[in-house]
């Protein structure tokens, strides 16, 4: 007896738990229905759907809207104008005007932003429809190409000024070419029974070319291929209308060795040129000192390779010429060593090199 009233007990208790468990899940539920609405439902307009501006060229297009929900329905609409409360996704814009081509695209609208449209429309070729192209240039003489949307116009070469007459409206091209001159070109719009004007101004074709040169110190005289100009033309100075080429610039002066260099003349550039002048005439003294003492010296100097007896350091070489002078050191078991110093007027010079040993492994 005891056994079955347990038994009993037991079926109660499990479908207590049963009923709690039911009740728990259906509660969950209803909470997150509540806060799981969806987002849209609760924000504004504005923020569902795009919008769409369509402009174009020139204004007063009529437009066609096709969205994701179908045609566009409602009062007819010209450019420039705004849709709103688009549906966001792919939408396709055409645009109609008379005596125009139709011009269409595709525009990607996302939801709270506003689209921007721009078309260009294209006139219709019409055979029967035309105007005028008066082309002038400076100067004036020029060869006119013209190229109308019927094709290369096709008759005696003529020349700037000149006004053509039945044109056919759209977009015509127009180059104009004279010698000694870069050709021009450009586009120009015809429209019916208007007159469209070309001014074309004409940019010679650089035949000459010419030289900036200065020196250091300034104010000495100028040579050219042989040709000086005396105090009239000195340093800074820029020579012009030279034939392109080679050159021969020197410069010159007192107290100072001549100066001369070759150079190579483009047309229409200018080449720069700048001198360095060396006091003529006067020397200086190198005072050379090696570590380890003992060391062969060679020496370039400004004028060339120095020639005379065999140079051991220590050495002072009494009467070099000014400039910049390279000297190397040799010795045995010891690796050689550059160095380049500039030798002062009338003043000693002090070079010091410390040699490194050859390590042998």
């Amino acid at each position: 007896m005891e056994k079955v009233k347990f038994k009993e007990n037991i079926k109660k208790l499990t479908s207590s738990r049963k009923r709690i468990a039911v009740t728990s899940l259906v509660s969950i539920a209803l909470i997150l229905a509540i806060f799981a609405s969806p987002l849209f439902a609760v924000l504004p307009p504005q923020y569902l759907y795009g919008s769409i501006t369509v402009t174009s060229n020139p204004n007063g297009a009529t437009i066609a809207l096709q969205t994701p929900d179908g045609m566009y329905v409602g009062p007819m609409q010209s450019t420039p104008y705004t849709f709103t409360n688009i549906t966001p996704g792919w939408s396709t814009v055409t645009l109609s005007m008379g005596g125009y081509q139709d011009w269409t695209t595709q525009v990607y609208v996302r939801a709270g932003e506003n689209e921007y449209v721009y078309g260009s429309l294209t006139p219709t070729y019409n055979p029967n429809a035309t105007g005028s192209i008066t082309v002038t240039s400076q100067p004036t003489g020029a060869i006119i190409q013209l190229i109308t949307p019927a094709g290369l116009y096709v008759g005696p070469s003529l020349k700037t000024p000149y006004t053509y007459t039945n044109v056919p409206v759209g977009i015509s091209s127009v180059t104009i070419s004279m010698n000694g001159y870069h050709d021009w070109s450009s586009n120009i719009k015809v429209t019916p029974g208007q007159n469209a004007v070309v001014n074309a101004i004409l940019t010679p074709i650089e035949t000459k070319g010419a030289i900036y040169i200065t020196s250091s110190p300034s104010g000495a005289n100028i040579g050219l291929d042989g040709q000086w100009w005396g105090t009239f033309r000195t340093t800074p100075d820029t020579i012009t209308d030279l034939t392109p080429g080679h050159h021969v610039v020197q410069i010159a002066m007192d107290g100072y060795q001549t100066w001369s260099t070759t150079i190579d003349v483009d047309a229409g550039e200018t080449t720069y040129v700048q001198a360095t002048l060396i006091p003529e005439d006067l020397h200086g003294s190198l005072s050379i000192y090696s570590d380890p003492l003992g060391a062969t010296v060679s020496i370039q100097t400004a004028n060339g390779m120095y020639v005379g007896e065999t140079i051991r350091t220590p050495y002072l070489l009494d009467r070099i010429e000014t400039g910049y002078c390279t000297l190397t050191f040799y010795k045995d078991g010891y690796e050689s060593l550059t160095k380049r110093v500039f030798v002062k007027a009338d003043g000693v010079t002090y070079v010091d090199a410390t040699l490194k040993p050859i390590l042998f492994k």
